[in-house]
């Protein structure tokens, strides 16, 4: 049969299935139907053969056959004309729901999968979106939605001893011992029960090799307070807080008895070793708890801190480090408990004073509440809410893009199925089954990526955002990041609220076609299709893009632009090549009667190892201080007021640290082995402190009182030599003058070694160290292992955390911005072809036609970069806590961002432009 003879058979069977449709149907839609069969049939013969348009014309006579009916039937009390009503759903549609979503589902199923680049495209887009923002809120959730899971938060309170010194407002401090003594036996508390807490480190040597744990020392009622039962075993009772003869017990994290004994049952009562001493075990803490300081892992009475940990924590007045929580009692305000910490301040004073006359001695209470609260981790979850939310309101304005094209492309197809009975609401719904298939399958990929997320995320998170601001209480806890239900239930709500941003316009713009302009469109009828209220959509979704976009990458500018600057501080020694370890000696260790000899020992050992340069010990940089002190007497100069001297940071070095860490010698000499023990005491500064204590000129010689000597020797050291400046704090903190003793001064059990060692990798050397230090002493443990270079991106850690998320977010939505910019002129450049070409067949050049369509584009981007640079000007200030030595409205980062932007969004135009100049004027022509 010839095409002719197909085409006028199938026309023919078409007209007859429209008889199905009611006349009034027919005589406004009948021709418009007829005129579209037939195109689309004379474009399938001419593109695939008679078989195949055979095919297309029968399933169209069926499909209008069954439109027809469904027409019919349609239900509706009848117009004033005797019509039925038209726009509900008809009767099938109402009694086949179920039947109805199910046919949609398929069919959206068919066309995605018939479009495999459309849709992984669009998959990968909502998958990345709800994938950074479900990673977001589980940080968020840990870091400030979740209270802490104890009972009353209202009424539980920290009970604080305040120090003012010279009249200067109080400052919270820790308590000492015998100051907690004071304040527990007082009577008429309104705060009660109380106990008090801290975190020290000791040495377990027992099921398995030697071990740094965290011990948290405790007062009976702690965990009762907290409101939590241990999960074997008792809690510490009132007979294991007397400090005269302490009972010797210690009740274990639940991850040490898992890990450690093996969820052993039989632990109550084993004996293991604390520091050399041995500790009965009495009870297991419940899952998930390791303290309120969070580093936990075994609990000891306080009264005991005296045998296992140092002997002066029981007994000196004036060595505060503890704190302590309470509960207010059920007839107490919180009001009147501070009033009544305040007196109990002053009864502290009396009962053990300082002996300065210009500190004085009060007490506060704070609730818990406002306590746990870390104000940069929180500002930094809330500044990465916010871009994760961008980024996701960036890809639903690219997918959004891309379905109205996709919805533009079957306008025609559309047209037909509205012009042979489809109503509204099932056009709609259509869309949104296919828009509900793609967010259901990026949420699902989502999640899935968010679990890798959360990890990575717990991996670089800081630690300055875990704790509070005094550092003795934990507020996040990197275990709580994670798929758990919440979470769980936002991915899901995420990805509901995501379908609805990205599938609403395309459903409504999808459903109100008009059947004679798409029926009969031509070269212009896109641009006009597009357009609503005489807004153009797709420049409005190109703008909203860009002006999301350049929000983010000014952020990130920001924060590199900062992080830069904080890198190019000059740390004041040679980091490239350092190994750091600490050590502590055991109780029970052989060498703890003289602890110089076994650095000596040890020093020697590993200045031993093949690779080693160099080996010292003292507080390397980025390790803070060993102690911070404040200038007593300065020789030759008017007495110090008390308490008014310079605030001074002391280091204990062994001989030749300064050389190992590339510290440059200014002036006199450094420390060596006549230093320290018989000595005379002597001393190093650093170039900040010997420009605060001798402005006038040189140091060398002189002398200072710093108040650290040991009794017996001269309260006057010596400076024997001038260093330059080393930073043990973060880069963005002041620079403080820095003392260094020798080590042989002030004999310590624990220190930290510092090895420099040939090659690219310090770390390997980590196993020859620990097994030098096993061969020397068997009980002590390596731990606190450190590249010096780890060291240093640990001091910058909070922004690095922020500028590399940022840095991410940025380059997803530049990724999504150009891609939906590429996409959307694509689809536009493709509906405009025969525009194009007739341009070009009536002169117009292709350099011409090329600035036609960059034109539309570029004027979009321009206009979302305006919008976008006021919104990051305007919300600069969420910056503010991650940036040093820079201005949240730095010009430079906004003219990179928006330029570089800019420049992305043109090329991202220009391919799609430059193939418009591909079209044949014959053929547009010809089709015209």
């Amino acid at each position: 049969m010839s095409d002719r003879a197909v085409e006028a058979s199938l026309v023919r069977a078409f007209r007859m299935a429209q008889r199905a449709f009611p006349r009034d149907f027919r005589d406004r839609h009948g021709r418009e139907m007829g005129e579209a069969f037939e195109r689309a049939l004379r474009r399938r013969l001419g593109a695939s053969g008679p078989a195949a348009a055979a095919r297309f014309g029968l399933a169209a006579v069926v499909d209008a056959v069954r439109q027809g009916w469904t027409e019919r039937t349609r239900s509706g009390p009848p117009d004033g004309h005797g019509r039925p009503e038209r726009g509900g759903p008809s009767g099938h549609e109402r009694g086949g729901v179920m039947r109805g979503w199910a046919t949609d589902l398929r069919i959206a199923a068919r066309a995605l999968r018939r479009s495999p680049g459309f849709t992984a495209a669009a998959v990968a887009v909502l998958a990345l979106g709800i994938g950074a923002n479900t990673t977001v809120f589980s940080a968020l959730r840990a870091a400030i939605l979740a209270s802490p899971p104890y009972p009353e938060l209202d009424r539980l309170v920290l009970a604080d001893l305040t120090l003012s010194r010279n009249g200067e407002p109080p400052e919270i401090m820790p308590w000492s011992y015998p100051k907690f003594r004071v304040l527990a036996e007082a009577d008429d508390r309104l705060v009660d029960p109380l106990a008090g807490y801290a975190l020290r480190s000791v040495t377990l040597t027992e099921a398995g090799p030697p071990t740094r744990i965290g011990v948290e020392l405790v007062s009976p009622g702690y965990f009762g307070i907290l409101g939590l039962t241990p999960a074997l075993g008792r809690e510490f009772g009132p007979s294991e807080s007397d400090p005269g003869d302490p009972p010797l017990v210690a009740m274990l994290s639940h991850d040490l008895w898992r890990g450690r004994f093996g969820a052993d049952a039989g632990v109550l009562g084993r004996t293991i070793v604390l520091n050399g001493d041995a500790v009965t075990v009495v009870g297991v803490a419940p899952p998930g708890f390791s303290g309120l300081t969070g580093g936990a892992e075994v609990w000891i009475p306080m009264a005991a801190a005296g045998e296992v940990v140092s002997a002066f924590m029981t007994r000196g007045a004036q060595a505060h480090w503890m704190r302590v929580v309470g509960r207010l009692r059920a007839d107490a305000t919180f009001e009147a408990a501070q009033a009544w910490m305040e007196g109990l301040g002053r009864a502290v004073a009396e009962a053990h004073p300082s002996g300065e006359s210009y500190e004085e001695y009060g007490g506060t209470a704070r609730l818990f509440e406002d306590v746990r609260v870390n104000e940069n981790g929180r500002a930094a979850v809330l500044l990465l809410s916010v871009a994760a939310g961008l980024v996701l309101l960036v890809a639903c304005a690219n997918l959004s893009g891309l379905l109205l094209a996709r919805t533009r492309a079957r306008a025609r197809d559309t047209a037909v199925r509205r012009a042979v009975g489809a109503s509204r609401w099932r056009l709609v719904r259509a869309s949104f089954v296919e828009s509900g298939l793609l967010a259901g399958l990026g949420g699902g990929l989502g999640l899935v990526l968010s679990v890798w997320g959360t990890s990575v995320v717990a991996a670089a998170w800081p630690q300055d955002f875990l704790g509070s601001a005094d550092g003795e209480m934990r507020v996040m806890s990197l275990d709580a990041l994670g798929l758990d239900l919440p979470v769980l239930a936002f991915g899901l709500a995420a990805t509901a609220v995501t379908m609805l941003l990205f599938g609403i316009a395309p459903a409504v713009r999808g459903a109100s076609t008009d059947l004679s302009a798409r029926l009969k469109e031509g070269a212009g009828a896109s641009r006009r299709a597009d357009r609503v209220a005489g807004v153009d959509l797709r420049a409005l979704l190109v703008g909203g893009q860009v002006a999301l976009a350049v929000v983010l990458l000014v952020g990130a500018g920001l924060v590199g632009v900062s992080m830069k600057r904080l890198l190019d501080v000059d740390p004041g020694f040679e980091p490239e090549g350092l190994l750091t370890v600490q050590f502590s000696l055991a109780r029970g260790s052989a060498w703890s009667d003289d602890p110089v000899a076994f650095q000596d020992a040890f020093l020697e050992r590993v200045a031993a190892l093949p690779g080693v340069e160099g080996a010292v010990m003292g507080v390397p940089p980025y390790g803070g201080h060993w102690s911070v002190t404040l200038v007593q007497d300065v020789e030759g100069r008017p007495p110090v007021p008390p308490g008014e001297g310079e605030r001074i940071g002391i280091n204990i070095v062994t001989p030749g640290y300064f050389e190992v860490l590339g510290i440059p010698l200014l002036q006199g000499r450094t420390l060596d082995e006549t230093d320290g023990l018989d000595a005379a005491p002597s001393v190093v500064l650093n170039r900040t402190a010997a420009v605060r204590l001798f402005p006038e000129g040189d140091a060398v010689g002189r002398r200072i009182e710093l108040g650290i000597t040991d009794e017996g020797k001269e309260r006057l050291v010596t400076v024997v030599g001038v260093v330059g400046d080393a930073r043990y704090t973060p880069p963005d903190e002041p620079l403080i003058p820095e003392a260094y003793y020798a080590a042989r001064e002030f004999p310590l059990t624990a220190s930290s070694l510092t090895v420099r060692v040939a090659g690219s990798d310090p770390s390997a050397l980590v196993p020859a160290i620990r097994a030098a230090l096993q061969e020397l002493d068997p009980p002590t443990p390596l731990f606190g292992i450190r590249t010096m270079t780890e060291r240093r991106a640990e001091a910058t850690g909070d922004r690095r955390v922020v500028l590399w998320l940022l840095s991410v977010f940025a380059a997803v939505t530049l990724l999504l911005a150009a891609t939906g910019t590429w996409g959307i002129v694509s689809y536009a450049v493709a509906d405009r072809r025969r525009e194009l070409g007739l341009r070009m067949a009536l002169g117009a050049g292709r350099g011409r036609v090329v600035g036609t369509v960059l034109r539309a584009s570029v004027a979009a981007g321009v206009a979302g970069l305006g919008v976008g640079l006021a919104m990051a000007w305007a919300g600069g200030r969420m910056l503010d806590a991650f940036l040093f030595e820079t201005s949240a409205r730095d010009p430079w980062a906004f003219a990179g961002g928006g330029a570089l932007l800019l420049a992305v969004v043109a090329l991202a135009s220009y391919v799609p432009a430059r193939r418009a100049t591909t079209v044949d004027p014959v053929e547009a022509l010809k089709a015209e």
